[in-house]
């Protein structure tokens, strides 16, 4: 299991940053924490890394690629507490 952090959001990709280095192509399975509570309890959110940033190996753009209803609707509520 990886840990990482969602630093930047968007309705189909988001920017990770991870202290492990993942590479092009990887297939990530990812469960959701916010305030240290599990959102995404019995569903993952399936992403691919799409993106590698020459200024810091440990961010990464990651594509979303198969997103349940719940999660969409998690996804949708960060994406606009954070453009507010």
């Amino acid at each position: 299991m990886f840990q990482g952090e969602l630093i930047s959001l968007a309705e189909k990709v988001a920017q990770l940053r991870s202290p492990n280095l993942l590479e092009l192509s990887n297939n990530l399975k990812l469960k959701l924490l916010i305030d240290s509570e599990l959102i995404t309890e019995e569903e993952y959110i399936y992403a691919k890394v799409i993106k590698k940033f020459d200024l810091d190996e440990h961010i990464v753009m990651i594509q979303f690629t198969s997103l349940s209803l719940k999660a969409i609707a998690i996804l949708y509520k960060l994406i606009m507490v954070s453009s507010q």
